[in-house]
């Protein structure tokens, strides 16, 4: 018996590069390095908006102190004012407080007049300050 066309197709033939499956090597560097890229930039947005998420409720907390503490000189009698009371600061902020007489009201009398300022330095070293007017009425 001789061998036929038909008898060698039955044969199996040994794989071509054509009909091999999966991923060489170097795609798969190639996959790993645009894969770092990409989490690199996502981890250098992350770490940005976190960074400015903490600023922010420093700011928060140094305007919440200066509020408080204008509140609190505020709304005491317009003659203890020499005499005020701070609001107690939390560790790192610096309150500093300044009542003068205001110039600016031509119909009312200085001595019946304050103008209050709140000054908070934050430990980032940004300062907040708030101005109240109180009257003596």
């Amino acid at each position: 018996m001789g061998l036929t066309l038909s008898s060698l197709r039955m044969v199996p033939v040994m794989s071509t590069r054509h009909n091999l499956r999966g991923f060489t090597l170097i795609e798969l560097i190639v996959t790993v390095v645009i894969t770092s890229i990409v989490m690199a930039g996502v981890m250098l947005g992350v770490n940005l908006i976190t960074q400015h998420s903490a600023d922010t409720l420093v700011r928060k907390q140094a305007l919440s102190l200066a509020e408080s503490q204008l509140e609190s000189i505020e709304s005491q009698t317009f003659i203890s004012y020499p005499s005020y009371t701070y609001v107690p600061v939390p560790s790192g902020y610096t309150v500093n407080v300044t009542i003068t007489s205001p110039t600016v009201y031509s119909n009312i009398p200085s001595a019946d007049a304050a103008l209050i300022s709140v000054a908070v330095l934050d430990p980032t070293g940004q300062t907040t300050t708030l101005t109240g007017y109180r009257m003596n009425y």
